[in-house]
């Protein structure tokens, strides 16, 4: 099909039937039409600054990630190309000393919302910002698959009784 003739059609339901009706062999098939949309909440909002530097970002993480939590989170906090933030998302509520960091559904969040970099935030319980070996190897796990569709980790900020700037410290 051209794409003059698909610009004939309005939606989805009338090219397939159209492709249907000009199968030779006429075999039927099913195809599902998924759609995603973006929808923004209203709820609590955060005045931040611009990320400039890894002390203005840690601002939004601390505010995300209070000290008396008893577990840890990971928000992932999609931004502009100016570095503004334009989406947050908690992506994990893990254990007492671990929390899962899913690539695929970081990744997801950020392409719907638009977001050409991003950051990483999650907390230790403990205080001690100190990256362990398993935050260092999925932080560049998700820093080479967002490489991939063209999306910048700009840093991965671990909170406790300060912050740790994994960027800064030459981790990623």
């Amino acid at each position: 099909m051209t794409d003059d003739q698909q610009e004939q059609f309005s939606n989805f339901e009338e090219v397939i039937r159209k492709m249907e009706e000009n199968r030779e062999d006429k075999e039927y098939f099913e195809v599902s039409v998924v759609e995603t949309r973006l929808h923004s909440k209203r709820g609590r909002r955060y005045q931040v600054e611009r990320f400039s530097t890894p002390e203005k970002a840690a601002i939004l993480g601390k505010k995300l990630l209070p000290r008396y939590l008893d577990r840890e989170c990971v928000y992932v906090v999609g931004l502009t190309t100016k570095m503004e933030p334009i989406s947050i998302q908690l992506m994990s509520i893990g254990s007492m000393n671990s929390a899962n960091l899913d690539s695929a559904r970081i990744l997801t969040h950020l392409l719907i919302s638009g977001a050409q970099s991003f950051v990483i935030y999650h907390n230790h319980i403990s205080g001690d910002t100190t990256p362990s070996n398993e935050d260092i190897v999925s932080t560049k796990r998700i820093r080479d698959a967002a490489n991939l569709v063209g999306l910048n980790l700009a840093d991965h900020i671990i909170i406790g009784e300060g912050f740790c700037s994994m960027k800064e410290k030459g981790y990623i």
